[in-house]
């Protein structure tokens, strides 16, 4: 809380909450850009989707880069 400056007109906690949304949005733009996948099949992307979820469940690492995608989601 100590890093974020008072804005005229702005409470702290709004712009906590404003920070949170606006990486809330980035993740899923992220997200919506590594399944888009033109090559794939279905059979691929339903593979992806659960080796995402499950890694998400247990809390490990996410990452939205091609070598993650080779490496822990194929």
């Amino acid at each position: 809380m100590q890093n974020y400056r008072k804005i005229a007109g702005q409470k702290i906690e709004d712009m906590v909450e404003g920070d949170y949304w606006n990486a809330n949005r980035d993740i899923a733009k992220q997200a919506a850009k590594f399944f888009n996948i033109v090559t794939s099949n279905e059979t691929d992307m339903m593979n992806n989707t659960k080796n995402y979820t499950m890694r998400h469940r247990l809390n490990r690492e996410l990452d939205f880069n091609d070598d993650f995608r080779k490496k822990y989601l194929t």
